[in-house]
């Protein structure tokens, strides 16, 4: 039990105390984390996002410990509609992007489809 306590008081608490509204909240340690809607750090992947939702897909953020950036939701807001996980460090941020856009031209529930 000592030894616990010694190795929570080595290695301070990279989390600080966060009030809104008299209510606390931890902050996640990075500092330039934002919980709204963050464009992605890369500009082909922010750019297939952009396609996307232009298309009519709706664009989630996942949290910040998340391994995605977020997921992508075709129009079809029913069960077994499309969805497309964006990663948030992809090998080839390019390649990744290209995906995306393919895996959006190719959804059979598309905006203008009916059904």
């Amino acid at each position: 039990m000592i030894r616990k306590n010694l190795a929570l008081s080595a290695f301070p608490s990279r989390k600080s105390q966060v009030s809104v509204d008299g209510f606390e909240f931890d902050s996640p340690a990075n500092p330039h984390y934002d919980s709204g809607m963050s464009s992605h750090p890369d500009k082909h992947i922010r750019e297939a996002i952009e396609f996307a939702e232009s298309l009519g897909w709706t664009f989630e953020k996942t949290g910040p410990r998340a391994h995605s950036f977020g997921i992508l939701y075709c129009p079809q807001n029913e069960r077994g509609a499309c969805r497309i996980v964006v990663y948030s460090t992809p090998k080839t941020p390019f390649l990744h992007a290209q995906r995306i856009t393919r895996a959006v031209n190719k959804c059979p529930h598309g905006e203008d489809q009916n059904g």
